[in-house]
Parts: structure tokens; sequence; C-alpha cells
């Protein structure tokens, strides 16, 4: 299959989740034959090549502003796949779920990666976060299937709009490490502590 992920920063991921998981996720997906394209904001991805990890990376512009910038490229990257013949695109983010349409009307099937409420984040201005919460609301309408990697989140949109997105919990690769020095620095021995990690 043809698969375009769209709606992120691009890639090789440097910033967030949502870049890690559009680099493993993509790698993955070629791994097992699929031809994956990663839309990438030229401003943000400095990497050169036409192709990383087997992935073929589009750069488009963009607005370089905080409010506009995921949007305009979102856009650019819609209009741009309607030429491609993608069977799937899966865009990210829910402030993009007005644009899902788009890839529609030639075929491809969208999906769409909700993320977490971030209408509640105090960097929003008003005008912001009711985008943000309209742009929810399109995320249960607009694409064939939107989904999330937090249970709460799909605790959330069942609550509030009756609809539920699936399920898909992120991984991750864990190296299992000796526990040697680094435990020992710390006085800690193994299976006697705990880890906490947050953000």
């Amino acid at each position: 299959m043809k698969i375009a992920l769209l709606g992120t920063r691009g890639i090789p991921a440097s910033y967030s989740g949502f870049e890690t998981c559009a680099e493993q996720l993509g790698q993955r997906l070629v791994q097992r034959g699929h031809e994956v394209t990663v839309y990438c904001r030229s401003h943000h991805i400095q990497y050169e090549g036409e192709y990383y990890k087997g992935i073929r990376l589009v750069k488009l512009p963009t607005i370089a502003n905080k409010y506009f910038d995921t949007i305009a490229h979102s856009f650019l990257s819609s209009l741009h796949a309607l030429t491609q013949n993608y069977d799937i695109a899966l865009y990210f983010i829910a402030g993009n779920s007005p644009l899902t349409w788009i890839p529609k009307l030639v075929g491809t099937k969208t999906l769409l990666n909700v993320d977490g409420l971030d209408w509640k984040r105090e960097k929003w201005p008003a005008f912001a976060k009711q985008y943000i919460r309209y742009s929810e609301y399109l995320a249960t309408k607009l694409p064939n299937l939107f989904i999330t990697d937090s249970q709460v989140v799909q605790t959330y949109y069942r609550d509030l709009y009756e609809r539920e997105p699936a399920y898909i919990p992120s991984g991750s690769d864990v190296e299992i490490l000796s526990p040697g020095e680094t435990l020992a620095l710390f006085g800690l021995e193994p299976r006697k502590y705990i880890l906490f990690v947050g953000r």
C-alpha cells in the first residue's frame, strides 16, 4: 500500500512523540513492504536526503508561526496528497481534523491520531482553544477512522461525543540492562526501587 503520514514536523524525529511515532511507524511499514511518505516542514527538517530509513520525505513550506504552522503545512500536504494515489493518509493532531476530507476526494482513506486535550493548556489563547475543541468534534465526523494512544482520551471522546476512537498504545524498544554501576551510584538494589518518569 501507499501510505502518507501528515501533520507532524517531519522526520528524522527531533521534537515530540508524534514525530517519533511517524519515524518508528514509517520504518516498520517500509519493512513490511509498503511505500511510506512523511510530509515534513521545510523550516524544521534539516536532513537533506529524499529518503530516510526507506521513507520518502516530502518537504513543503509553511507559515513559521505558533498558531498557523501546523494547519498551513497540513493543508499544503493535503493538496499535494491529492496527486499521489495514496491508499491511506494518516494525520496526527486533532487540530488537523478539518483537513481530513481532502484526500477522500480521490478515494484515499483517512485516519486521524488525536492528541491529548490540548485546549486545556495555558499556552493557547481563547480563539485557539475554541478551534481545538471544534476540531475534536470534527475528528469524530470527517476521517474514516480516528484513533488515540491514551485510554483517558478514549474515554473523553466516548463520554462527550458518544464516539469512541480506537485505542492503539504507543510502544517502545526497551533494552534490558544489568543493574551495574548506575544503581550502585545511587545506593539502589535491583527490584527494590521505583522509577517515575514524567514531563
